[in-house]
């Protein structure tokens, strides 16, 4: 608000700058003592309205939080957390088996109906469920065990929950579904 060029209060601040200040009269010190207060009022009101996220005080400790991230995050790589590492793989490839899934429930109900109306005969489509098949194990066995399709650590190896559910001999909600 002071920047500007046309501004009564900065000819007034640029007037009494030009002067040497053994020109001046005592009227002169005085307009440019109120000016300089009123503009520091101006200021401490405006620094006072100003929203919590434009302060510097904000500023400055968000930067400092930013700092320790990047510190942290170089002293700890995520090469020694391999729950990390394998995960986004893994999420890739849950995805990728809902997709073979699919497909495999599609390609079955092909061949079972062959009715001509498809555009794969049924050599075709059953040599492409046998390979849907083949990659859905594959796939599977990834995700459980681990070393394969860029997944380094298997969900068998890391979560007990998982397991339990899997390989024990119940199944937390069909036992629940079987006592309603």
């Amino acid at each position: 608000i002071f920047r500007k060029q046309g501004s009564p209060l900065q000819s007034i601040m640029n007037f009494s700058h030009k002067q040497s200040s053994e020109h001046l009269s005592e009227a002169d010190a005085e307009l440019e003592e109120s000016a300089r207060t009123a503009k520091k009022r101006v200021q401490r009101a405006l620094a006072h309205r100003r929203v919590w996220y434009m302060r510097s005080s904000v500023h400055l400790v968000m930067f400092g939080f930013l700092c320790a991230l990047c510190v942290l995050s170089s002293l700890l790589p995520s090469q020694q957390f391999p729950a990390l590492v394998s995960l986004a793989p893994i999420v890739a490839e849950a995805g990728r088996r809902i997709t073979l899934l699919r497909s495999t429930a599609f390609l079955a109900q092909e061949l079972v109906l062959a009715d001509g109306v498809g555009r794969l005969d049924q050599q075709e489509l059953s040599d492409s469920l046998a390979l849907t098949l083949r990659e859905l194990r594959a796939t599977d066995q990834a995700i459980r065990l681990g070393g394969d399709k860029h997944i380094g650590e298997g969900a068998d190896d890391r979560n007990d929950a998982h397991n339990q559910i899997m390989y024990h001999g119940h199944c937390p909600w069909r036992e629940a579904a079987a006592h309603r």
